[in-house]
């Protein structure tokens, strides 16, 4: 059969197996294509072959060899309306043995380079064109047409480079945020690395940030613009712009905060105040922590808090049968319950840090600062340079009276909810018991220290080791405090020993008092121990320092050897801004980055990955001075 040009029907065009290019179509190159055609026409013919007719019909049908996009694009047409069923298609009608070769010799074809088409979008615009006349002619959006005008306007001799293979995509869009060549040039033969970013920076100054920064989103882009700040519009970015004047920024972040810490100080009392803009943890920890004490609630703040512990129980079980529910609207509901648990969080914080007291402000003052989870207020910190007025003045308070307390809260470490408190410490308590029977020398000298303080109090003030000689076990408040803590490997190890002891030891009383006296000193040493060990009580009801916290030094506890954060045991009971805190701190602030968009559940998840095997534990885990 000869091959020849003719026009068909598009009611007469039919898919064909000889076509080559089986893959799923991309539904935005065919709208493109479709576009394309109602303006331009059908460029190319379609590579047909004749089908013979079939059942009553008495019509020959074409099926389509090569063309597959545009036959889809035409369909795509006379379905939307634009052009009729029985349109004249253009088709060049080829032998059934030669269809295979020609489909394939057709779709091996290399497209033209991107940069020819970003030039010729240029050229359209400056010859008269509309962006948006472009953008409807090709099927695509405004937004695509500028993004490729901008690429198109990079320094010629760079185009060049790109054309050859020697740049990535990547880099020409990084070269964008200038519109000066020299300067795009300059960055590009005299960078060492041409990662993006790092090409990106060069150009707009090492001190410029992301319009949607935490520094950036704190300042708010009216006061930047306001003050003079500039910014530069980043077409392939997903914040939009960079703000090239990151250190007006700062000014401005820092002069806010200088308003609420004096505003603070003031109303409070505190000796000094000052603000400090994204300091990193090294500068927030080189100021001491003034000694503090805890007030009693009053019954309204008790029920107050207590409200706000059981709406964030409900609010938790509803997000969690939200995170395995397809109903529409389930997103925007478990969004919507998940801002009001971050409140929930932010005040519960605050009514539990307004029970917190210091007796002497002399020194002592307040730091309202920007960090990764917003605006924090830390309250009874000591400058460096004061720190031994501080230490004199506290040495001098524990010779008094004041000093006869329980030796309480003395360090201030982030709030989190009673709850979690109380069943972190439980785990704290188990692993400290456990360590403490294998060491009889502190377990003894634990039990020592209470017993001297307890009956010569004459010579020494009442203060408590953790030790109670009561000789009553913690067993039970642990397990209130958290039920999980049974199977951990402290309690665990906690079982064994007490069951190898009841095993040794006689059951009746009278049995068991000769059995001791006849008991040699090391066996019964141990037996001190361990039963010193049991009475350990460490559950705490609120972040602080603890008195258990010398055994703990003592024995050198560590309870990345005891537990770990995982979602269950940390991660799904905290805040967002906690968990990605804690993938900042144990693997990178980059690998969190990504989680922040991340619904809780999943967020949680992904952390727990991130965070397995790091050996990272909270604040109120980790070792503190006693």
């Amino acid at each position: 059969m000869q091959e020849h040009l003719t026009t068909v029907p598009l009611s007469r065009l039919l898919e064909s197996e000889a076509n080559v290019r089986k893959g799923v179509l991309d539904e935005n190159q065919v709208r493109s294509l479709a576009a394309t055609i109602a303006t331009h026409g059908l460029l190319y013919p379609l590579l047909v072959t004749e089908v013979a007719p079939k059942g009553r019909s008495k019509k020959t049908g074409y099926a389509v060899a090569a063309g597959r996009r545009r036959f889809a694009a035409l369909r795509l047409l006379r379905d939307e309306g634009k052009i009729d069923a029985d349109s004249a298609v253009t088709v060049r009608i080829v032998a059934d043995e030669n269809a295979a070769e020609l489909s394939a010799v057709e779709n091996t074809h290399q497209p033209m380079h991107p940069a020819d088409e970003y030039e010729a979008f240029r050229r359209m615009v400056d010859e008269g064109a509309g962006v948006e006349t472009v953008a409807a002619h090709f099927g695509v959006s405004v937004a695509v047409v500028q993004r490729r005008l901008k690429l198109a306007n990079v320094a010629p001799a760079l185009i060049a480079i790109y054309r050859e293979g020697d740049m990535s995509l990547e880099q020409l869009m990084a070269l964008t945020v200038s519109d000066d060549h020299a300067a795009q040039e300059q960055v590009w033969h005299g960078a060492r690395y041409r990662a993006p970013e790092s090409l990106r920076r060069a150009l707009l100054g090492e001190t410029s940030i992301d319009s949607d920064s935490l520094l950036a989103t704190f300042v708010g882009r009216e006061a930047y613009l306001a003050a003079g700040g500039r910014e530069q519009v980043d077409l392939f970015a997903d914040h939009g712009a960079h703000w090239i004047d990151g250190a007006l920024a700062h000014q401005l972040a820092e002069a806010r905060l200088a308003q609420q810490a004096d505003t603070i100080r003031a109303e409070e009392g505190w000796a000094w105040a000052v603000a400090l803009v994204q300091p990193d943890y090294a500068t927030v920890n080189a100021y001491g922590r003034a000694p503090r004490a805890w007030r009693d609630a009053t019954e309204a703040e008790q029920a107050a808090m207590d409200a706000l512990d059981e709406r964030q129980e409900a609010i938790e079980a509803q997000m969690e049968a939200l995170e395995l529910s397809d109903d529409e609207g389930a997103d925007e509901a478990y969004q919507r319950l998940s801002d009001e648990l971050e409140g929930i969080y932010t005040e519960r914080n605050e009514r539990e840090a307004a029970l917190e007291t210091v007796a002497d402000k002399t020194n002592v003052g307040v730091i309202v600062a920007l960090r990764s989870h917003g605006v924090e207020v830390i309250r009874g910190v000591i400058r460096p340079e004061d720190r031994k007025a501080a230490a004199k003045a506290a040495r001098a308070q524990a010779r008094g009276p004041a000093a006869a307390s329980d030796g309480g809260n003395t360090d201030r470490l982030p709030a989190m909810p009673e709850k979690l408190v109380r069943a972190l410490t439980a785990h704290r308590t188990a692993a400290l018991q456990a360590m403490l029977m294998e060491n009889h020398h502190v377990a003894l000298a634990g039990l020592a220290f209470t017993l001297v303080t307890d009956l010569a109090r004459e010579v020494y003030y009442r203060c408590k080791s953790g030790v109670e000689v009561s000789a009553k076990s913690v067993a039970y408040s642990m397990h209130l405090a958290d039920p999980s803590v049974e199977q951990s490997r402290a309690w665990q190890q906690i079982d064994a020993a007490r069951a190898a002891w009841s095993e040794r030891l006689p059951g009746e009383q009278d049995a068991l008092w000769a059995h001791l006296l006849a008991m040699p000193q090391d066996e019964l040493i141990a037996l001190l121990a361990h039963c010193t060990a049991l009475t350990v009580d460490g559950i705490q009801s609120r972040c602080g320092a603890h008195c258990t916290d010398a055994l703990a030094q003592a024995v050198n506890l560590d309870m990345a050897d005891w537990w770990s954060a995982t979602p269950d045991a940390y991660l799904s009971r905290v805040r967002k801004a906690d968990v990605l805190q804690a993938v900042s701190e144990a693997v990178s602030p980059a690998e969190a980055v990504p989680l922040a968009s991340m619904k809780k559940g999943p967020m949680v998840e992904a952390a727990g990955r991130l965070l397995e095997g790091k050996r990272w534990v909270p604040p109120l885990l980790r070792q503190r001075a006693a």
